[in-house]
């Protein structure tokens, strides 16, 4: 899709769809993913336009949404993967409207998720590119608040979890 604006018409419907097969059927697996990628995917398109309410309400269901995926198949990594990420972007949202403080609770809820998470997948490299992703975030997020040692401890963390990822 070549816009935002054009995407979120189609994310809508999109939703609109997949929360009556999810009605039907609420615990097919399948059916959760699918429906919880697009309520990602709807609140990223949201979070771009910088419509940040609207993103946090629609990442705060794929939360839930992505939270009974990891209760149904709790020892499912990818699934656990799937709600650190929205966690994430949440927590990229909060920090785009002003929240920092909000922005790191779920960040680092993001980042409990995947430590968990390696414990039964230790060398699953996407869960070490993504927590990498969230050492950077929260490096980032210090930089921003002027805590320059805990920016270059997460900054290190992130490039050990990258490097991980190129082994």
């Amino acid at each position: 899709i070549e816009s935002t604006d054009q995407a979120l018409p189609l994310y809508e419907t999109a939703r609109s769809m997949q929360e009556k097969l999810v009605q039907a059927t609420p615990n097919q697996p399948a059916r959760l993913e699918a429906y919880g990628n697009t309520l990602n995917a709807l609140g990223t398109a949201l979070a771009t336009k910088k419509q940040h309410d609207e993103a946090q309400q629609i990442y705060a269901t794929a939360a839930e949404v992505r939270t009974t995926l990891t209760k149904l198949k709790p020892s499912n990594s990818e699934y656990q993967r799937l709600l650190a990420n929205t966690y994430m972007n949440l927590g990229v949202s909060l920090r785009g409207s002003g929240d920092r403080a909000a922005a790191r609770e779920q960040f680092v809820r993001a980042q409990e998720i995947r430590q968990a998470a390696l414990q039964n997948d230790a060398d699953n490299w996407k869960l070490h590119r993504d927590l990498g992703k969230g050492n950077y975030g929260l490096a980032s997020l210090a930089r921003q608040e002027g805590n320059i040692a805990d920016a270059q401890t997460q900054f290190i963390a992130a490039a050990d979890e990258f490097e991980l990822v190129v082994e």
